[in-house]
């Protein structure tokens, strides 16, 4: 695969001002008028249910149809309910995730397929000291099925990491979506961090799609080691080096957002150009 629009000798030189459109280009969507996403087709009503939001940059569904909001620079994931609108008091406020400008923040938001029987909810966020990425798991507990009167509440001091050391060097392409596969395994898109090339890099965990395996890791706090969370029908897993074996895709600029198709399983990808295109990919 290709990194950006670039051809393979360029990836021999150092590029960073070849990269400078990611970033201002972020801020031109951020900063777009408001009133540009109240113009609909006929026959369509615009509705707002979840007011007050802030940057909710990823969500995810409850089995109950609750909806889960990750708020960028706030850190913060919130709920949403019909008929009952937003939940007062947060879900649960991350500390430590980097807000320090560009794209970071808390990008990703997952629910594990066995919820609620399994009360786990899945993060990815930059992390403020050391500059790194994490995906990390938290307990839920409180109103499980949404059938009660009650918060749904996120203990900050379950965090149980499942990866703490993706780089995170530059404040731009950092990936950030989670999502479960239909066979039950997490799939994480991670960006080649703004370095150019560096998605040819099959062991720097960057510019790749990693498939996770979640299941037997134990409840609680703690920290996973690699072959803890690597499944055994990866792509790579014959590999000597264990950040490869993670990995389902590689060769991707900056994927910050994909969708699993319910029925074939299919990653939808979309993957971050420069100046001449986007792409979508099917893995």
């Amino acid at each position: 695969r290709r990194t950006g629009d670039r051809d393979a000798a360029a990836c021999s030189r150092v590029q960073a001002a070849a990269w400078r459109l990611g970033l201002p280009f972020a801020a031109l969507l951020i900063a777009a008028p408001a009133a540009l996403a109240q113009s609909v087709p006929a026959g369509l009503t615009l509705e707002t249910l979840a007011p007050g939001l802030e940057r909710p940059v990823a969500f995810e569904f409850l089995p109950d149809g609750r909806v889960l909001f990750a708020e960028q620079l706030t850190a913060t994931v919130r709920v949403f309910k019909e008929g009952s609108g937003v939940q007062a008091t947060p879900v649960l406020s991350v500390p430590g995730v980097a807000t320090d400008g560009g794209e970071r923040g808390l990008l990703g938001v997952a629910v594990d397929p066995e919820f609620p029987q399994r009360p786990y909810l899945y993060l990815y966020y930059d992390v403020l000291v050391p500059h790194v990425i994490r995906i990390a798991r938290y307990t839920l507990s409180g109103d499980l099925t949404g059938t009660g009167a009650g918060d749904l509440i996120g203990d900050v001091a379950s965090r149980y990491d499942l990866i703490d050391d993706i780089p995170d060097q530059t404040g731009n392409h950092n990936g950030g979506t989670l999502r479960f596969g239909v066979e039950g395994l997490l799939y994480a898109s991670v960006g080649e961090d703004g370095v150019p090339c560096a998605a040819q890099d099959s062991i720097s965990l960057r510019g790749v799609i990693l498939r996770l395996f979640t299941r037997t890791l134990p409840p609680g706090p703690g920290s996973a080691f690699r072959a803890q969370v690597t499944p055994l029908d990866n792509p790579f897993t014959a590999a000597a080096d264990s950040n490869l074996r993670l990995v389902a895709a590689l060769g991707l600029r900056n994927p910050f957002r994909f969708q699993i198709d319910p029925v074939s399983g299919a990653l939808v990808i979309g993957d971050v150009g420069e100046t001449l295109r986007e792409e979508l990919d099917l893995l």
